[in-house]
Order: C-alpha cells, then structure tokens, then sequence
C-alpha cells in the first residue's frame, strides 16, 4: 500500500477511483489526511493539526469526490466541506485541477458559480469532443456557446467542431480568465 504520509512534491497517489492526485512540485509541504471511506485527502502540513481534530469522509458526486465532516453534528448543521473548512469560508471554492480530495491551499481558490463551472470536467453526454460545441441543426453547423450567469451565449456557427472549439475557447479566457478549461491549452 501506498504508506507516504507526507512529502514536498512528492509523486501522486492512486485511489481505488483511479482518481490521482497531481503532487504539486513546488516547496510546501503537506500532508495526507485518512478519511473514514479508505481514501485520503491532501492538506498543507500548516492545516493538518486543525483539520485532523474532526473525523472526514468522502462525498461522492457523479464526476468528483469531495471530503465532508462525517461526525452527526456537522451533519446536523449542514455538510461542512473540507476545502470550505480550510480557507474558513462559505462561499464557491474551485479546485484547480479538478480533484476535490487534493484540498492544499495552492489548489484552493474562492470563485463565483460562473468560474466553478467554466473549470469543470466537459459533460458526460458531450458528442462533439469539445467543451461549449454541438450540432446546430438549425444552422447546419457546429455552434459555439458559452453560459455566464445562467444565461447561454451563442458565439456563432462554425464549419468544423474544431473552429467551433477555437471560438470558444477565445472567449472563455476573455469571460473566466485564469479558470477557463480549454479545448486547446497549448495554442
């Protein structure tokens, strides 16, 4: 078993999700926290005293794993969320790269319902291959769209997915900035 209790951009862990946890290489240490569901969270070394004061456990979504408090009372107040517990606030927090177990700091950041979305995972149904792109048998072509504040966007119809994907991607950047998740992050 995998016995690494904490590192400084140590290699990643694989959990019995085959979910990984990408190591941040960079110099602060952390630390991996047991969760009573058999999986563990990673926290920064600075929060473990804190956070290992109260019992976790996992909350499994369709796409992600979260970690919640898994003693009665938390449950009785309402779901008290670990990355929500570290950065002592209520509000939308984004994990940057998508792992709701990976709760270090760096990986933290507060966000509004917007940019949560604008980084997450491309949808299940999704038939085109790209995120904001589908059929428009309308106009007999690939559409580009984009949602900001439960409002969609038509961004305009496009001969191939591909330019579609392009169009859409110019936007994200200009509409969510650093939490846009691209078609193309290296163009």
């Amino acid at each position: 078993g995998d016995r690494i209790k904490a590192g400084v951009g140590a290699p990643a862990a694989r959990h019995a999700t085959l979910q990984e946890v990408t190591a941040v290489n960079d110099s602060t240490p952390w630390v991996k926290i047991p969760l009573a569901c058999g999986k563990f969270a990673l926290v920064d070394e600075s929060d473990a005293d804190r956070v290992r004061t109260i019992r976790w456990t996992c909350d499994r979504r369709k796409r992600t794993t979260y970690v919640i408090c898994s003693l009665a009372r938390c449950r009785r107040l309402g779901k008290l969320y670990l990355h929500r517990f570290i950065l002592g606030c209520e509000g939308d927090i984004d994990h940057e790269n998508r792992n709701g177990l990976d709760c270090r700091r760096r990986n933290l950041r507060p966000c509004g319902q917007s940019q949560n979305n604008a980084n997450a995972r491309r949808r299940i149904d999704n038939t085109s291959g790209y995120r904001g792109v589908s059929w428009s048998k309308a106009n007999r072509g690939w559409g580009a769209w984009a949602s900001d504040r439960g409002k969609t966007i038509n961004l305009g119809t496009f001969a191939t997915p591909e330019e579609a994907a392009r169009s859409y991607d110019e936007d994200a950047i200009v509409r969510y900035g650093s939490f846009s998740r691209l078609n193309f992050p290296d163009d």
